[in-house]
């Protein structure tokens, strides 16, 4: 259960569960403290390269991040999701996402998506449109990673009508046409992540010292304050930490799908 709760904490739901179980609202004051509506602004922030996303997501005025308040809560996230996920063969329909020109560019230029691409089955849904220039992209997937919201959270999923799918990071986007692409796993773009000393990577992440550089980086984009090379420079090192722990985690994700397919197959 607590891998969905935090799958639903994801999209924005942030309702607790009563001593039966049961998903209530809540008007406690301290749960709007440690939890966000709009943390997954962050979770995926932090998987973009250099400070490109951070400036792209507190350009406007109105534009907030929410700071760490748990990193072991934000490390969790990450695991849920992942472990979450589905392999599947060929996904029968296209899927949409809106994005940024800015995001869009990267995407070329990289040959993956470099963070969770929350997707919809529906060709135009408002939600996904809450962005800078947003550009409506179509996706074909085959061989993927994928969370399907609504398949997992079943009646406790509060936006159905949304018909969200989550393609995890790091998969192959390859162009079909003008903001078409085919998303495919390749492992190829993990290949050096068993070199990796993931205890020692994940010590640095949860690093008291390194959260708190963090979250004064966040507090000074929210003010719109000039940042410090140095703390910025560290901020990307940590950023850097805390994508080879996702990939780490994804490898070991997809090896295990790739075992029970050879089990089955048998």
């Amino acid at each position: 259960m607590e891998k969905l709760d935090y799958l639903r904490w994801y999209t924005g739901d942030i309702r607790n569960r009563d001593e039966n179980g049961y998903l209530i609202s809540s008007n406690d004051l301290s749960l709007y403290k440690t939890k966000s509506t709009i943390f997954n602004k962050i979770t995926n922030m932090f998987l973009y390269p250099d400070m490109i996303n951070e400036y792209e997501r507190t350009k406007n005025d109105d534009k907030y991040l929410p700071p760490i308040n748990e990193i072991n809560d934000v490390l969790r996230m990450y695991d849920s999701i992942v472990n979450l996920a589905s392999y599947v063969y060929e996904y029968a329909e296209s899927i949409y996402r809106i994005d940024r020109m800015s995001t869009i560019n990267l995407v070329n230029q990289l040959g993956y998506n470099p963070s969770f691409f929350s997707c919809s089955k529906e060709h135009q849904n408002e939600k996904f449109f809450d962005k800078n220039a947003p550009i409506l992209i179509k996706l074909n997937i085959k061989n993927s990673l994928i969370v399907d919201m609504s398949e997992l959270l079943g009646n406790e999923y509060i936006s159905n009508d949304e018909r969200e799918i989550i393609i995890l990071p790091f998969h192959k986007l390859s162009i079909v046409s003008t903001n078409c692409y085919n998303v495919e796993f390749d492992n190829k773009i993990l290949e050096d992540v068993e070199a990796y000393d993931i205890e020692y990577i994940k010590e640095r992440v949860v690093k008291e010292e390194n959260v708190n550089n963090v979250n004064n980086i966040i507090n000074r984009l929210n003010s719109r304050k000039e940042l410090d090379a140095e703390n910025v420079k560290k901020y990307i090192e940590w950023k850097n930490d805390l994508t080879k722990y996702i990939k780490y985690i994804l490898l070991k994700k997809y090896t295990e799908e790739k075992n029970r397919r050879k089990n089955e197959e048998r």
